[in-house]
């Protein structure tokens, strides 16, 4: 369990990441007058053509990238360590919770730690030997959850804080950590991270994103057994709009020992309705 110093400390390591990266999080900004902040906005995208050169072209690659998002999540989680859960008795899992408007991920990993979100802030770096870690392809992996999200909150540990990043941006919002005050305390080992799912732009090609999401989460069993060599257990849960719950379970492979897909109403329960909304 967090001790309030280890917050504290979480807290600072997360503020002065974004204050070397000379970001401004949207909500000071939006504190400031229409007129300045327009011309504050203008100078900050102008200092982070300058020197975000790797991060930008990352964010003009972005959407045009072959790479499934759903992929790179499941090989970050791999490739956590699972130590305390493995001295708890339990198996290493992570699980997808996929509704209307964002994605939530849980994993009973080892937690966050300072070096990790220094990792996760990185382009072309990563905390982990021989390993993808928080990084993934061509050391950028974890940013391909941009693809479909455009803000991404990670409660870990003492950790909370997310990412934000739209079409059009820069792309120093991907390495720049902002916090995020949260009341809910995390049960150790647990990590969640949040996607919040792109919602503004043209809504045939969003209906279509989010058509490709269900279909990744779908297809999913077939195509991963090259990527899990650490999870035990995989659990997913569609929200959608079928009365019936149904539940499909496949047949274990070499490491993995449960996977389970469960396709529920939206209003299956009240978790699941309150989340599909929010």
């Amino acid at each position: 369990m967090a001790t309030p110093d280890s917050i504290k400390a979480a807290r600072e390591a997360v503020e002065n990441i974004a204050t070397q990266r000379g970001h401004v999080g949207q909500d000071k900004l939006q504190q400031i007058q229409p007129e300045l902040r327009l011309e504050i906005e203008k100078a900050l995208f102008s200092k982070d053509l300058i020197i975000g050169s790797s991060v930008i072209t990352l964010a003009k690659n972005l959407y045009s990238s072959k790479a499934r998002f759903v992929f790179e999540l499941l090989q970050n989680a791999d490739d956590n360590k699972y130590t305390k859960a493995s001295s708890l008795g339990s198996k290493p899992f992570v699980s997808f919770r996929i509704f209307p408007r964002k994605i939530v991920v849980e994993c009973n990993e080892d937690g966050f730690t300072q070096q990790n979100l220094e990792a996760i802030c990185a382009v072309g770096q990563s905390s982990k030997t021989g390993a993808q870690g928080y990084i993934g392809e061509k050391g950028i992996g974890f940013k391909f959850v941009f693809m479909v999200a455009h803000k991404v909150h990670i409660q870990s540990g003492p950790f909370s804080f997310s990412f934000g990043h739209k079409p059009g941006d820069s792309g120093m919002g991907m390495i720049s950590p902002m916090l995020e005050e949260t009341s809910e305390e995390l049960e150790s080992p647990l990590t969640i991270i949040t996607l919040h799912l792109q919602d503004t732009g043209d809504q045939d090609e969003l209906a279509k994103t989010h058509e490709s999401i269900r279909t990744q989460y779908e297809t999913l069993q077939a195509k991963m057994q090259p990527f899990v060599r650490n999870i035990r257990r995989i659990k997913i849960n569609i929200s959608c709009a079928a009365k019936k719950i149904k539940t499909e379970k496949a047949a274990p492979g070499k490491h993995l020992h449960d996977f389970y897909r469960t396709f529920s109403s939206q209003r299956a329960n009240g978790m699941e309705q309150l989340d599909s909304t929010s």
